[in-house]
């Protein structure tokens, strides 16, 4: 089998999607790993790097923080270049004292970091005021001109009225170690922010388009005007989404390889310098130094990820997970060790960050040491 389907197959096998015969596939490679490493350990832990980790089990939490898979995960090597371990965690129906002592006694970490318990998001309003919105009451607490700025009763920020005469843009910013926030913006569009990331926008839209300015990351829905176009564009640089309505995530960080927008509903067109293309849905547009990248099927379920609340990996880089960690946690990573393996996981945003450390850690891949606000990685 091709090294590509066999990717597929172990990919639907683990989200539960796998036809019996793909289940019976996988339970055949599993019985033949195991046989071969019985009669030949040094071969699959020498060449082929393969292993087989059969204490691998966790206790099922109420909250179904973490996604548990059938099988104890597979460590799939190919050279040193790229090393795609699939996470499966070994599902027990009844957990017993003694499982839950082998868990309890094989990592153990003397601090801890919460996931965000509140939304520290600000905005700043165009007379260079600026509020807490955890902090303001439901209700009315603002006002531009003739614009009402109004935190309803789920949390989220909206404006009401009209006014032609005067544009007041206002900045939301959501800083690191808090929960992402959504905002209405006047003509009705829906804007989720991630965590280190910012919005700028004019209370009122006015004039033949409807133009934003982001930092970071945030998905729109965006309310359909044929008249007047809606366009996204990344601070400081040259990326710019133009659209007329439809659903779209725009990751624009600075410190990931490229920026990407990604199409879930419409369509829009990206563009960068003299460059642009246009995408249907499914597809993203990954933006760098290069150019502009069209991939036909992205991975909505990583790409959205954030936004539903999860930690999601699909065969992610230790670097670019950390690079997660580091916004959600608000803490700072650093390295001791190249760790030069990719992770497949879906793990709940809600968990303390030791929890996430742990189900990477049981790889026996990747080990960690948290003092205080840092991070450690390490072999």
């Amino acid at each position: 089998m091709k090294y590509s389907n066999a990717v597929r197959l172990l990919k639907k096998y683990l989200t539960g999607k796998a036809s019996v015969n793909d289940v019976l596939k996988v339970d055949k490679w599993y019985a033949q790993a195991d046989e071969k490493q019985e009669e030949n350990p040094q071969k699959i832990n020498g060449e082929v790097k393969e292993r087989i980790y059969q204490n691998v089990v966790s206790t099922i939490h109420k909250n179904k923080a973490i996604t548990f898979y059938k099988k104890p995960f597979l460590q799939v090597a190919a050279a040193a270049a790229f090393v795609l371990v699939i996470a499966g965690i070994y599902i027990l129906k009844t957990q017993t004292t003694a499982d839950k002592n082998i868990i309890a006694s094989k990592i153990i970490y003397k601090n801890d970091v919460a996931p965000p318990a509140k939304n520290k998001a600000t905005l700043t309003l165009a007379d260079g005021r600026t509020i807490d919105i955890d902090s303001a009451g439901n209700g009315e607490f603002a006002q531009q001109g003739n614009i009402h700025i109004v935190k309803q009763a789920d949390g989220i920020i909206a404006y009401k009225g009209d006014d032609e005469k005067q544009i007041a843009y206002n900045t939301l910013t959501v800083p690191k170690g808090s929960k992402p926030f959504r905002l209405k913006l006047a003509d009705g569009t829906d804007v989720w922010l991630n965590v280190a990331s910012s919005i700028t926008y004019p209370a009122v839209f006015i004039g033949n388009e409807r133009k934003v300015v982001i930092t970071g990351e945030a998905y729109f829905e965006v309310t359909h005007n044929a008249a007047i176009p809606f366009i996204v564009k990344q601070a400081n640089k040259d990326l710019e989404v133009k659209v007329l309505g439809t659903h779209f995530n725009v990751n624009t960080y600075d410190d990931e390889n490229s920026m990407n927008v990604t199409l879930l509903e419409g369509s829009v067109n990206v563009t960068n310098n003299q460059n642009n293309i246009l995408l249907s849905p499914g597809q993203q547009a990954q933006v760098n130094k290069n150019g502009i990248k069209k991939i036909n099927n992205a991975d909505i379920n990583q790409v959205m990820a954030w936004k539903n609340g999860s930690f999601y990996f699909d065969g992610a880089s230790m670097q670019s997970i950390m690079r997660q960690v580091e916004k959600w946690y608000n803490v700072d990573v650093v390295y001791k060790d190249d760790i030069n393996y990719s992770f497949v996981a879906n793990i709940s945003r809600d968990v303390n960050v030791s929890q996430l450390l742990n189900i990477l850690q049981l790889t026996d891949l990747v080990h960690f040491k948290i003092e205080g606000n840092k991070i450690t990685v390490m072999k």
